[in-house]
């Protein structure tokens, strides 16, 4: 022992004093052992960080074998102690690691003076934890819908100090193949922990099949410099994969102010989905690695709506009206660089009908497929319609637009 006991009177007042840090910097000192301290969800809160090998493999699976009627769980083979502490209806844990067996009967008593103090620390944060949920699902509501709600408000229910003029990129990953083996919220969990670990601060939270991370950043003038946080992040997503057995895609969007975030969150999401359209899975995309589309996408969403409907109108209204394939086969004619038998073969068709739907697609739009521009146009327009559709960022009716212009047009002509 090197230090004097403290009674569980004296503990809480240090927690409420100083926080959780001096009850568990207390208890390594007088134990002798390094300690760890997690909530019900498997978060760490003490230390502020633990190697990423043992994270889940080894902490998780601690606390889930711990019985709720249990007064402590000692695992002889690892000589590990896991002490719970009820509140609110749940439980806190401390997990003593090396731990003899001898050792357990006065490490248990130590604890016990500890465990009021622990207590009321993890009590008092529970209606920070409901304020904090509150704060995900508003925010969730605000990024992946066009929400009209302000985002001042939604800010002020984060138990964080934000400026809303400081740096801030947003970062998406996606999990694929959801099941029910895949538990989201451990996932989610792992995710803050690891990138806590590696000095990352982060607001982050999990939605649908989605880990979505609001990141602060240094802002950035030379973009020529490799950015030495995006491989951190990298090693990221294959820690994901590695723990988890699963597969995931990740995009991140460019740097705004805080009061700019839903621009950050519209790239990641382009940068996110954009590998699809050309065939490509698992990968992470910076929304900058976009080369011209990230210029194009740069452009504000009503922007791309008229440059879309403008190429592409109609031929989408064209499709509607008779249940048409000319968008579609379009689509496979750049995806095969305009090559009439490939595009066939792809759409189990004569070639024939390609030369058809193309005569039909060069009336209806009033241009040369041949052309390199209108290609390249037509390329643009495509690319930039499937990405907008795949992340819902419009949902308009075509037809009724085309029709209000020429309504319009006649009045005028």
């Amino acid at each position: 022992m090197t230090c004097l006991l403290r009674s569980a009177n004296q503990l809480v007042n240090d927690v409420l004093d100083g926080g959780l840090f001096f009850v568990a910097s207390y208890l390594e000192e007088i134990l002798n052992r390094s300690i760890i301290i997690m909530d019900p969800n498997g978060i760490v809160h003490y230390p502020e960080k633990i190697d990423e090998q043992v994270m889940f493999n080894d902490l998780f699976n601690c606390i889930s074998v711990c019985s709720v009627n249990e007064i402590y769980h000692y695992l002889e083979a690892d000589e590990k102690l896991v002490f719970p502490i009820s509140y609110n209806d749940t439980f806190a844990y401390i997990i003593i690691t090396n731990l003899p067996r001898k050792l357990v009967a006065s490490t248990i008593s130590i604890l016990n003076e500890a465990k009021l103090a622990i207590k009321c620390h993890f009590s008092t944060m529970s209606n920070s934890h409901k304020t904090s949920a509150n704060f995900e699902k508003e925010m969730a509501k605000y990024l992946f819908s066009n929400s009209n709600s302000n985002f001042k408000n939604i800010i002020k229910l984060s138990d964080k100090e934000l400026d809303m003029n400081s740096p801030f990129y947003a970062l998406i990953t996606e999990i694929h193949e959801v099941n029910n083996r895949v538990d989201l919220n451990r996932i989610n969990i792992y995710s803050k922990q690891y990138l806590s670990n590696i000095n990352i601060d982060t607001i982050s939270f999990a939605h649908s099949n989605y880990l979505i991370a609001i990141i602060p950043a240094r802002w950035r003038i030379d973009y020529l410099k490799i950015d030495p946080e995006w491989s951190q992040l990298e090693k990221y997503k294959e820690s994901i994969e590695k723990h988890f057995h699963i597969v995931v895609s990740q995009g991140k969007g460019r740097t705004y102010p805080l009061s700019e975030l839903k621009e950050s969150f519209k790239e990641a999401r382009i940068a996110l989905t954009f590998p699809k359209l050309i065939g490509k899975n698992n990968l992470a995309q910076q929304f900058t690695d976009l080369g011209v589309y990230a210029l194009l996408f740069s452009q504000d969403i009503e922007t791309l709506n008229t440059f879309c409907i403008k190429t592409l109108g109609k031929l989408i209204k064209y499709d509607e009206s008779t249940k048409g394939e000319l968008l579609n086969t379009l689509r496979h004619l750049v995806d095969n660089n305009f090559a009439v038998k490939t595009t066939a073969d792809n759409m189990f068709v004569h070639a024939n009908t390609i030369y058809y739907r193309i005569n039909k697609i060069e009336e209806l739009l009033n241009v040369e497929i041949t052309k390199v521009d209108t290609q390249l146009e037509l390329y643009s327009a495509i690319t930039i319609w499937d990405t907008c559709n795949l992340n819902g960022f419009w949902d308009y009716d075509v037809t009724a637009i085309l029709d209000k212009s020429q309504h319009f047009l006649a009045r005028n002509s």
